[in-house]
């Protein structure tokens, strides 16, 4: 049952499930399901509702010009109010934090020295 559930499905989750001895993960989806799309609607309705917002993104990797002008579109739909983007990306051997200074009003890019390693799934470092 595990592997038919996970095709489908088609997700696999190390985290957002209870570990219960002799139990298969998927027993308990439907009530994480159901807790997901309470909170996924209260976000949306708060951000929908919000006169400001900040949204804050962590990026593992270097950020993407285009990806992040298609973020600030896809927010700028879902809020009337104003926002503003945050962008943070750690970056071994930097010293100090550098602000990129983005073109567009509402969004920022910060690069800082990463502090501690990070370590990503499947091992990787950076």
């Amino acid at each position: 049952m595990e592997t038919a559930g996970r095709h489908q499905y088609k997700i696999d989750s190390v985290h957002d499930f209870p570990k219960i001895p002799n139990q298969d993960w998927i027993v308990q989806y439907p009530a994480f399901k159901n807790k997901l799309n309470h909170r996924i609607q209260n976000s949306l309705t708060i951000i929908e509702q919000s006169k400001n917002t900040l949204f804050i993104r962590y990026e593992w990797s270097t950020a993407n010009y285009e990806d992040i002008i298609e973020l600030q579109s896809i927010l700028s739909q879902l809020t009337t109010g104003k926002f503003n983007l945050l962008f943070m990306q750690p970056i071994d051997g930097l010293k100090g934090v550098k602000d990129m200074n983005w073109p567009h009003d509402g969004i920022a890019l910060y690069k800082f020295l990463v502090m501690i390693p990070v370590i990503m799934p499947f091992g990787i470092r950076f």
